[in-house]
């Protein structure tokens, strides 16, 4: 799939222009915050494997792990804010590790 097919693709599906025309002058435009959100939402769709069948899910999906990384770390967010995605997933997997680590221990005696 070239540029301009996605660039096409995305005209297509939300009946908006991919460019954005610049305030100053001598600009040639730069694309849309909304193609930006889109073309990151495919790459999300491409490098997880998942193919555009699937639509909105990815998003669904995405805030279910948003979900489960705030009910690990016992907050609203604010870990994912303050560590981005890595770093808050890497806290929670410690977490989850020694919460198992500790039931394991308490089942043996």
């Amino acid at each position: 799939m070239t540029v301009e097919d996605l660039r096409l693709q995305f005209e297509k599906e939300t009946k908006e222009n991919w460019m954005t025309n610049p305030v100053c002058h001598g600009e040639l435009g730069f694309a849309s915050w909304n193609y930006q959100k889109w073309l990151e939402q495919k790459a999300i769709q491409v490098q997880a494997g998942v193919s555009d069948d699937f639509g909105g899910q990815v998003e669904e999906r995405l805030k279910y792990l948003d979900d489960l990384l705030c009910l690990i770390h016992r907050d609203g967010g604010h870990h994912i804010q303050d560590n981005g995605y890595s770093g808050s997933y890497k806290k929670a997997c410690e977490k989850i590790f020694n919460w198992l680590k500790r039931d394991d221990s308490q089942n043996s005696r």
